[in-house]
């Protein structure tokens, strides 16, 4: 699980099953088949392409704070979503 802010966004990784990305407050949405991970050392990447959207996320090992409530989430992630980068913090759930 991931979010972010300015615009807000969250990813939902259904691991061997889906990803769902819901960008720009709700207008976007962007759901493909799990492409599989591709890991080289701390940092994760999933990258697909579909007949609409390009998704590419990008998962590090790294400490993140979200930028409006503080809270401490034990990744940093990136999403690209047809050229547009969106940057957060995630979780394992």
């Amino acid at each position: 699980w991931a979010v972010g802010n300015e615009p807000g966004w969250h990813l939902a990784i259904y691991p061997e099953e889906k990803l769902v990305f819901v960008g720009d407050y709700g207008e976007t949405t962007v759901t493909t088949p799990d492409p599989g991970a591709q890991t080289e050392g701390t940092e994760t990447i999933y990258q697909t392409n579909t007949e609409t959207a390009q998704l590419k996320v990008e998962i590090s090992e790294m400490a993140c704070e979200d930028t409006m409530s503080g809270e401490a989430f034990e990744y940093q992630v990136k999403v690209t979503s047809n050229e547009q980068l969106y940057s957060g913090c995630g979780r394992d759930l």
